[in-house]
C-alpha cells in the first residue's frame, strides 16, 4: 500500500521527461494523459484511509462496517 503510490508517481516523471528529452519519438496525446491521471487517481484511492473515504462519501453504517473489515482483525 505504501509502494504503489510511489510507483505511480514515476508515471508523472516519465511523461515530463519523455517530452523534454525525446519529443520527436514520444507521443503525448489526450488518451495518454487521461490514462495517466486515472492510474494516479487509482493509486491515491488505494492508499487512502478507509475512514476518510467513508466519512467523505457519507456511506451508510452497514456498508461502512463491511468496508472497514480487516482480515487480520477477524482472527
Amino acid at each position: 500500500m505504501v509502494v504503489t503510490p510511489i510507483l505511480q508517481l514515476s508515471l508523472v516523471f516519465r511523461l515530463f521527461l519523455s517530452q523534454l528529452l525525446n519529443r520527436e519519438h514520444e507521443v503525448l496525446n489526450a488518451r495518454i494523459i487521461i490514462g495517466s491521471v486515472v492510474a494516479i487517481l487509482g493509486a491515491i484511492t488505494v492508499s487512502m484511509h478507509t475512514g476518510f473515504a467513508v466519512e467523505a462519501l457519507g456511506i451508510p453504517d452497514d456498508l461502512a462496517k463491511i468496508l472497514r473489515f480487516r482480515l487480520d482483525a477477524a482472527r
